[in-house]
């Protein structure tokens, strides 16, 4: 029974991680483009603002929601300390659980005020510094969903899912 809710939470968790990631993958290029460049009229500042609206990182956020509530769903099969022999680590999903609830409640909201400063003020020069603040998170969250996808796997191949 602990291994089939484990192996649950796993497969949702693995289906909705991309939901997230995949979103910040495709913006990279473009807004480290505008933001390098400064040129927040360009053509390719205008592609990146037609994905980057307010409420764009809002609905990141929404969607570590139920992701969080998997890996807790995972925490209550295993056991409160898994030896470093185990296949399946607690601290796997601690960590996910954990990194998920930050962007979830910290990370997420700050990036989603950057873009409304990036919207409601005039000057040019604080709408650069909104989206380099931005640009300079995209790679760390980024690598935390691969990170997070790589200790899934190895969960999913623990369990031969």
């Amino acid at each position: 029974m602990s291994a089939d809710t484990i192996k649950s939470a796993s497969n949702k968790l693995i289906k909705g991680i991309p939901q997230i990631k995949d979103p910040l993958t495709q913006l990279v290029p473009n807004i480290e483009s505008v933001a390098s460049s400064g040129n927040i009229v360009s053509d390719e500042a205008q592609d990146v603002l037609q994905v980057l609206t307010p409420g764009f990182f809002t609905l990141q956020a929404n969607r570590c929601l139920p992701l969080i509530v998997e890996c807790n769903k995972a925490l209550s099969n295993l056991p409160p300390a898994t030896p470093t022999t185990a296949k399946i680590q607690r601290r796997w999903f601690e960590s996910m659980r954990d990194e998920l609830q930050t962007l979830q409640s910290q990370t997420f909201p700050q990036l989603e005020a950057n873009i409304n400063t990036f919207y409601t003020v005039p000057e040019p020069a604080s709408k650069l510094s909104a989206l380099r603040s931005i640009v300079g998170q995209l790679p760390s969250i980024i690598q935390s969903f691969v990170v997070m996808t790589a200790n899934l796997v190895k969960t999913r191949i623990a369990l031969r899912i």
